[in-house]
This record gives C-alpha cells, structure tokens and sequence, in this order.
C-alpha cells in the first residue's frame, strides 16, 4: 500500500531563535535545513511547503543569522538554519554562525531530520562535506537534497550522481528541482515515514 502523501493545511512563521535561547517543546518533531548560501534554501523551504513566500529568499545570500522556525500542520517545525560558506561574511560571522549550528545540534528533541540542501551545478564542495560529517559525527539523521537538476544535462548529472554516491554511499539522497518540483514526491516518505 502506497502512503498517504503529505498535506500541507498549514504552515505559519513562529520565531527567530538567537544562540542560547531554545524555546521549543522538544516533543514536537524538527526538519531543519542547511546550505550553502546561495544553493536554493529558501526556494526549497518554499517549494516542500507549498508557499510562494514563506521563506524569504534574499537577493544578498547569507542573510539568515538565526535559526527560524515556521510551525506546520500544527505538528511540527521546519527550521531554516543560516546559510553557510558565503564568501562577504568576515570570519568573526563565519565563527559565529557555526557556533550557532554547534549549539543548535546539541540541543535535544524527540525527533529531528537534517536536510542539507546542494547545489547540483556545484556538486559536492568542501563546506558541504565538513558540514555532513559534522552531522553525522553527531547522529543527526540526514538527507541530501540536491536541488537545481533541471539546469543540468543527463550525462552532467550522472557524473554529479556518482561523485556523490561515492562520498556519501549511505546517506539519503533526493534530486530535484526547487524550481520545477521536480523529485520531491518522495521527500515526505524519507522524512516522516509515516505522516504526522
């Protein structure tokens, strides 16, 4: 039997969380999402939650220097951490949002999910990967979204496909398009294998 998809009825902008202020029930299930600043997170956050503009997406990647919480279905949050590796930040702000994701890592909840969104024209950079195994080193359950495959050609693609397959060989992977949609009708089913 096929699972019931995912249906979005709704989903609300809650706060934004500074470094040391964890407010949240840790009963309540989390999907946070992490990238590179201008890999498509917004777009993404937007896209997974059928709203145009609840996320905002900047036209000055790195902005988000807290993590926001947004409440879905009344059941649990998705959160949209600060965009990493943006080169006009200084290296005081570089420090200071890495603290911010140490920390938000190590705070406890009874169910979280790590999303890291890519850039498949990109692939595989060197913050992504310090940023995977920086997760996994802590047990965070991840899943790779590589996002903007409609720019790509088959054989671009492929090549992507097995350079990351290579790295990262049991880790979830979706490939998709912010864009178009395109690969996130499985999404769901990875996340929340049975709907909340």
């Amino acid at each position: 039997m096929k699972p019931i998809p995912m249906q979005i009825k709704n989903s609300q902008f809650e706060r934004s969380v500074p470094l040391g202020e964890s407010y949240w029930d840790e009963n309540i299930p989390q999907i946070v999402f992490y990238g590179r600043s201008n890999a498509g997170k917004s777009s993404t956050i937007n896209a997974v939650l059928d709203r145009n503009q609840i996320a905002k997406v900047s036209g000055t990647p790195g902005k988000t220097r807290m993590m926001n919480f947004y409440l879905v279905n009344n059941s649990f949050y998705v959160v949209d951490s600060p965009g990493y590796g943006y080169a006009k930040i200084s290296f005081k702000e570089r420090d200071e949002l890495a603290e911010l994701i140490d920390w938000y890592i190590g705070s406890k909840v009874i169910y979280r999910k790590s999303i890291i969104i890519m850039d498949a024209g990109a692939g595989m950079t060197a913050i992504d990967r310090e940023t995977i195994e920086k997760l996994l080193s802590k047990n965070e359950s991840v899943l790779l979204l590589i996002n903007k495959i409609d720019k790509l050609n088959q054989s671009e693609l492929s090549k992507i496909r097995k350079d990351i397959d290579s790295q990262f060989p049991d880790v979830h992977k979706i490939y998709y398009s912010a864009r178009t949609k395109k690969g996130l009708q499985g999404f769901w089913d990875i996340v929340f294998p049975e709907n909340i």
